[in-house]
């Protein structure tokens, strides 16, 4: 079984590392896998000598501290953390690493007991692993143990000098079995560990979404994660995480909490919403009618940024054919016009963009009322209309001109106008002196005339004197 580094490990060796320089001082013997710390006192041609507080310098391989190019990595009084590898006669031997130049079973022995990584190059890909050399001993790296993750291709580890730690020795040396992820994972456990110490409550850091959950997001905070529960990704509620962030999104969090789990593992919590700036409570209206851009498409509708704040069109609200793709048809970016339809207590919009053209006809008939009934006030229809339209008033029609008063003489030849005669209040009119009887006259019967025998239309001609 891989046994990893955790921080108690950290703890335990920082405590092991105390007790072995405590010993040098009392100028006890070291033993292989001690764990020291020394000052670099001098560098020679194949050896760095160390100074670590006994009675004799340690040495250690030049080789150890040469970079890819060839440049030396270390200077005089520079601080150096190794392991006990060895006891000669002229001091210990210590060493960071293994396998920089030959090494036999006996040192891999030492690397496997004091975890110390060991240098080796890849030889071949087998379907179960690698096949690699270890300073010139064969060793196999099974492919579960070759990275953090599965690794599907192996061919391109072919050739490569990486390190590796010794899991097991088997036989003799015949069989040696390495492994490369339970180096990777003790790094990043340190690499925790140092995070884990300067880290705070309340420190804003920017971190990488490393996978989505229904309960919320894992952010990569560089080399430990944290949790942003989904109620904690945004001011407003919302249904799924996916919604609002996607694997490799860069994101700033603050630090909630940190605390350690049952197993002693780190477990913090973070939060987005907590950065948000708090939203200003609109006071728009529904049926207002706004300008919209789109910023993110969902799988239920698409995310739009007015002057009046962000809000949701739902797919069905936007207008398109039913099963028609609404990511194509509004891609992000794109500009369209909604309008308001719910506001909700926490001041979050949704809008329509297939409902804008009736919100339109509904204001333009209450603007046609309110105009309609304040007409007695604004004038004649064309001046409701000017209004309506916006149009520039006319010019105000200039002032009759005042009547000059004529000369005297000409109003002394003037005639005189007689004044009316004066009427008795009490004298009945003309119309209180006429009487109408309304019973009908009555008919005088006499002998009707005779008409004769004369032919219709002759009349009979009164006789002459």
């Amino acid at each position: 079984m891989v046994r990893t580094m955790n921080s108690k490990d950290s703890f335990a060796s920082l405590l092991a590392e105390g007790a072995t320089q405590a010993a040098v001082r009392q100028g006890k013997r070291l033993k292989p896998g001690d764990v020291v710390k020394g000052t670099v006192i001098q560098i020679g041609h194949d050896t760095v000598f160390l100074d670590i507080g006994g009675s004799m310098d340690a040495r250690m391989d030049r080789s150890e501290f040469l970079a890819k190019d060839g440049t030396l990595s270390i200077a005089v009084g520079d601080s150096v953390r190794a392991t006990v590898v060895g006891d000669g006669e002229y001091g210990p031997r210590l060493a960071r690493s293994f396998g920089k130049g030959a090494v036999d079973v006996s040192q891999l022995q030492q690397a496997l007991d004091s975890a110390l990584p060991v240098e080796g190059k890849v030889t071949r890909a087998t379907k179960g692993g690698l096949e690699l050399t270890l300073g010139g001993v064969r060793a196999f790296c099974p492919a579960s143990q070759i990275d953090l993750g599965f690794v599907q291709d192996l061919e391109p580890f072919v050739g490569q000098t990486l390190e590796f730690r010794v899991m097991e020795i088997k036989e003799d040396g015949r069989s040696i079995v390495a492994s490369r992820k339970a180096l990777l994972q003790a790094q990043a456990t340190a690499e925790q560990s140092t995070l884990l110490a300067r880290l705070v409550v309340g420190e804003v850091m920017e971190g990488t979404v490393a996978s989505i959950q229904k309960f919320g997001a894992f952010i990569d905070l560089g080399g430990i994660q944290g949790l942003v529960h989904i109620s904690e990704i945004a001011p407003h509620r919302i249904e799924r995480v996916e919604d609002m962030l996607d694997v490799g999104e860069r994101v700033q969090v603050r630090v909630q909490k940190i605390e350690r789990s049952d197993k002693g593992q780190p477990r913090i919590e973070l939060s987005m919403k907590a950065l948000a700036k708090p939203a200003e409570r609109s006071t728009v209206k529904k049926d207002t009618v706004l300008e919209a851009t789109v910023v993110k498409s969902l799988p239920n509708g698409i995310l739009v940024e007015t002057s009046e704040g962000s809000g949701l069109v739902p797919a069905r609200e936007l207008g398109i054919p039913r099963g028609a793709d609404h990511r194509r048809a509004f891609p992000v970016g794109s500009a369209l016009r909604v309008v308001v339809m719910t506001k909700d207590p926490t001041g979050r919009l949704s809008f329509s963009a297939a409902k804008v053209g009736a919100a339109e006809e509904r204001q333009n008939f209450a603007d046609y009322g309110k105009a309609d009934a304040s007409s007695a006030s604004l004038g004649s229809f064309g001046e409701i209309l000017r209004a309506k339209l916006g149009l520039p008033q006319p010019p105000p029609a200039p002032a009759p001109a005042t009547p000059k008063p004529a000369p005297a003489a000409s109003v002394a030849a003037q005639p005189t106008k007689l004044a009316a005669p004066a009427v008795d209040p009490n004298a009945p009119t003309a119309a209180s002196r006429v009487f109408v009887d309304p019973t009908p006259a009555p008919v005088k019967k006499g002998p009707k005339p005779h008409t004769g025998d004369l032919p219709t239309g002759v009349v009979r001609r009164k006789p002459t004197s």
